[in-house]
């Protein structure tokens, strides 16, 4: 059995969530994802959920004996049957708007892992279709969304793991409807130039909370102004 436990994350003592198997032992990818949305600047409320969603979908792997890597789009498709048969915590039957969100999580899950570099038969079942984003993709499961345009986004950080998690997470905000336009690209692009200016280069993002990031960006920016004024 899949449980979410609740933790305090350790380097900002805020609520935060993780997965555990039968076994007690944490579920690494789902985690590690969670752990991102964390560091995104997610509210603890918004990480619980993904949590759940993804506990849902772990309890499918396990009822299957699949794994997420190697479960095929035609298998994928079992698991909205599976969560219209199987009640949620509240033994109440899932609407088409909850199942629309658990894949919403799900198609969310498998972009990270893809922008991460992660191989997996979903994955490869949507390179050699449509190129359009995870989320549409996993909607027509449940014939409830229109596909929408996939945006290409592509940033020059000297660090390929900062350019994977950067695409994401614009990615994220143009699929949620929070970005419209193109402009916020560009001021992603000039923080792209801070970053490689740093001195060692991070590794990732993940390393540091996302507050901690903005703050010390903000500094430069304040900086780079004082600079810019006439003498």
């Amino acid at each position: 059995m899949v449980r979410v436990q609740r933790i305090l994350v350790p380097d900002t003592q805020e609520r935060g969530w993780v997965l555990f198997d039968a076994e007690h032992l944490p579920l690494i990818a789902p985690n590690q994802y969670l752990s991102y949305l964390h560091h995104l600047g997610r509210s603890p409320n918004t990480v619980r959920a993904y949590a759940h969603h993804l506990q849902a979908f772990s309890k499918f792997l396990d009822e299957e004996n699949r794994d997420w890597t190697t479960l095929s789009l035609t298998e994928l498709a079992k698991f909205v049957t599976w969560l219209r048969r199987v009640g949620s915590a509240s033994s109440k039957s899932r609407s088409d708007t909850t199942i629309n969100t658990i894949l919403a999580a799900v198609g969310s899950f498998y972009e990270y892992q893809d922008r991460l570099g992660a191989e997996t038969n979903i994955s490869r079942s949507r390179r050699f279709g449509a190129k359009i984003p995870y989320k549409p993709f996993l909607h027509h499961l449940s014939r409830n969304r229109p596909l929408t345009k996939q945006r290409h986004l592509r940033f020059d950080c000297k660090s390929a793991t900062i350019n994977n998690e950067l695409k994401y997470a614009c990615w994220k905000k143009f699929s949620d409807g929070d970005w419209r336009s193109t402009q916020e690209v560009g001021r992603v692009r000039r923080m792209v130039k801070w970053l490689n200016s740093l001195d060692p280069l991070p590794a990732s993002l993940m390393i540091r909370p996302f507050a901690k990031w903005r703050a010390q960006y903000t500094t430069y920016l304040k900086l780079f102004e004082l600079r810019s004024l006439p003498h």
